[in-house]
């Protein structure tokens, strides 16, 4: 489980969310890889991480474009969708989380702030660098 983005408690085999907003139940079932001392061996990646989780997350909604942001299930379309919804230089100000955590989303909030585990892991990724 990773905790407050410090690293990851011995490898993960799954950890199950159940996802509020745009209507879904759906659980993310997600696996880390953990180094030498319990710590993360590698940066977060869309292709890695991010893209499923976005998909499960958001895609009941947005796979249809809502909102002007839509996650086909391609990974080359749906990183540059993403991308266009990260601010590298304060990624706390990312449309991206504003819009997931309630702020002008018309589907709600989906993940709670900084305490959330979704919420946190796309974070870590946009200032790791939102690496493909």
């Amino acid at each position: 489980m990773r905790v407050n983005g410090l690293g990851a408690v011995a490898t993960i085999c799954a950890t199950t969310l159940v996802i509020g907003g745009c209507g879904t139940q759906q659980p993310f079932e997600r696996g880390l890889p953990s180094g030498p001392g319990g710590g993360q061996s590698r940066a977060l990646s869309f292709d890695g991480e991010i893209h499923d989780l976005l998909l499960v997350e958001c895609a009941s909604c947005h796979g249809g474009g809502a909102g002007g942001f839509t996650l086909s299930g391609d990974e080359n379309a749906d990183y540059a969708a993403t991308l266009e919804r990260i601010d590298p230089v304060d990624p706390e100000a990312s449309l991206l989380l504003l819009k997931a955590t309630g702020q002008g989303h018309g589907g709600g909030t989906i993940w709670s702030g900084a305490g959330d585990e979704s919420y946190a892991l796309v974070l870590e990724w946009i200032q790791e660098g939102a690496i493909r």
